[in-house]
C-alpha cells in the first residue's frame, strides 16, 4: 500500500479465541486503514465517527466493514452500542480510537481520552488491548494528500482486564489505559526520548479535553 511497510510487535499477546476492545492512538487519517492491515490474529469491527464517510477512499473502504456513529446524536450512540454487543457475543473484537480525533500536535505524545471505549469495554466485560502506531505523523502530509514510502511500527500492549468492573471503575480504567499507552509512546517513538523519567504529568486543556502532557527537559 503506497510503499508503506508495517512491522508488528507483540501481537502474540492477544488470544485469537478471545474478543477485546482494541484501543489505538490516532495521529493520521491513515491510521484507520493501516491498523486494519496490522491486526491479523483477531477479527474485529471498527467503530468510527460518521464524518469518516466524507473522506475520499478511506470513507469508501470503511463503508464496507465498519460501524459508523454520529457522536452528536444520542440515539445513534445507543444503537451503535447495541450492535457492538451483538458482534462481541459472536467473538468479534471492537476497535475504537479513544482520543476521538487525530492528535495533530506532535509535541504531545497522546491526547486525552474520551470515555466511550471504556464504557463499552466494561459493558461487554472485555479486556482492552492498547496499541500504539509509530511513524504516521512524520511521513504523511494530509494537507496535500502526499504519502512517502516509510515503515510503520504497530506495538501491542498487554491486555488490560475489565472482568468484574462496573461503570464506577470507568474513570480509573481510562486513566490506566492512557498511562500505559503514554509510556508505550515514550518507549517506541524516538522523538519522545527526552520525555523519559520526567516528573508526574501536567494536565492541560486541549480542544476541550483533558490531556496529559510531559514537558521536555530544559536543555
Amino acid at each position: 500500500m503506497t510503499g508503506i511497510k508495517i512491522n508488528v510487535f507483540g501481537e502474540d499477546k492477544v488470544d485469537p479465541n478471545q474478543s477485546y476492545v482494541i484501543a489505538p492512538n490516532h495521529t493520521s487519517m491513515m491510521d484507520a486503514v493501516l491498523v486494519v492491515k496490522a491486526i491479523t490474529k483477531i477479527t474485529f469491527l471498527p467503530l468510527v465517527k460518521i464524518e469518516i464517510k466524507k473522506i475520499p477512499v478511506v470513507g469508501y473502504l470503511f463503508s464496507k466493514g465498519a460501524l459508523f456513529v454520529d457522536r452528536s446524536d444520542k440515539e445513534s450512540r445507543r444503537k451503535s452500542v447495541e450492535v457492538l454487543k451483538e458482534y462481541a457475543n459472536n467473538n468479534f473484537s471492537i476497535l475504537i480510537f479513544p482520543e476521538g480525533t487525530r492528535n495533530t500536535h506532535p509535541e504531545i505524545p497522546l491526547k486525552g481520552f474520551h470515555s466511550g471505549a471504556f464504557r463499552i469495554a466494561i459493558d461487554l466485560q472485555r479486556p482492552i488491548v492498547p496499541i500504539v502506531l509509530i511513524g504516521n505523523h512524520q511521513f504523511i502530509n494530509e494537507k496535500k494528500m502526499l504519502i512517502r514510502p516509510y515503515t510503520l511500527e504497530c506495538h501491542f500492549g498487554d491486555p488490560i482486564p475489565t472482568a468484574g468492573m462496573t461503570q464506577d471503575d470507568m474513570q480509573a480504567l481510562k486513566v490506566k489505559t492512557h498511562e500505559v499507552m503514554y509510556q508505550m509512546m515514550l518507549e517506541h517513538e524516538p522523538s519522545y526520548a527526552s520525555y523519559k523519567g520526567l516528573p508526574k504529568a501536567q494536565v492541560v486543556r486541549y480542544e476541550g479535553v483533558d490531556v496529559q502532557r510531559r514537558k521536555k527537559k530544559e536543555e
